[in-house]
């Protein structure tokens, strides 16, 4: 019975509180990046890219964006202070990944990836990767269920490996596909841990 109460006790001590979750200013900062844009940077990054890069991504990217439909993936990062935790877009100038997918609200199926880093476009691949296979399966099981869900859009922290993160009617939900959890952001406590500890 000591074991149990002290194990309770050291959960509650090292599980974060956070009252309140401030994303207006993320809000705000995504208004920014409509459909033009995005393609006009897209074209940017890539036309900087090497010769034979570009000769292989520019194909992929124009039959993608001709025959499937796009889903905007923002990146954000996360800040706290006591209880409370702000969410921003990453600070540089395509702080985004795009995917391609068939039929986004019911199948979804993920045809394309352009994702980037540090706001130069990184990797384009056809359908989504990972370290393993299996984490791939369940990655792209989460962006299929969050599609779904019509969210209002959709974000992901780099420095928060194996989440994606959406709104929906308001409420911040995170689909933690390293361990399979589902729920709204406050509860997570692996992802309140980590933020807490940036």
């Amino acid at each position: 019975m000591k074991r149990i109460l002290i194990f309770i006790i050291c959960f509650l001590c090292y599980t974060p509180v956070v009252s309140q979750v401030y994303y207006n200013r993320l809000l705000s900062q995504i208004t920014d990046w409509d459909t033009v844009r995005i393609n006009t940077v897209l074209t940017e990054k890539i036309s900087s890219l090497p010769g034979y890069l570009k000769e292989r991504y520019i194909p992929l990217i124009n039959y993608a964006s001709e025959n499937y439909e796009e889903t905007v993936v923002f990146q954000v990062d996360f800040s706290s202070k006591e209880s409370i935790v702000e969410i921003n877009i990453v600070n540089n100038d395509f702080p985004l990944d795009l995917y391609y997918v068939t039929n986004r609200f019911v199948r979804c199926d993920v045809k394309l990836v352009v994702l980037t880093y540090n706001g130069e476009v990184e990797i384009v691949n056809k359908g989504i990767i990972s370290w393993t296979k299996g984490l791939a399966r369940k990655e792209a099981k989460a962006f299929r269920y969050i599609n779904k869900q019509r969210p209002d859009f959709i974000f992901v922290c780099n420095d928060i490996f194996g989440c994606f993160f959406y709104v929906k009617d308001g409420i911040i939900y995170v689909y933690d596909y390293y361990n399979h959890e589902i729920g709204p952001f406050q509860d997570n406590s692996r992802v309140m841990k980590l933020i807490k500890n940036e």
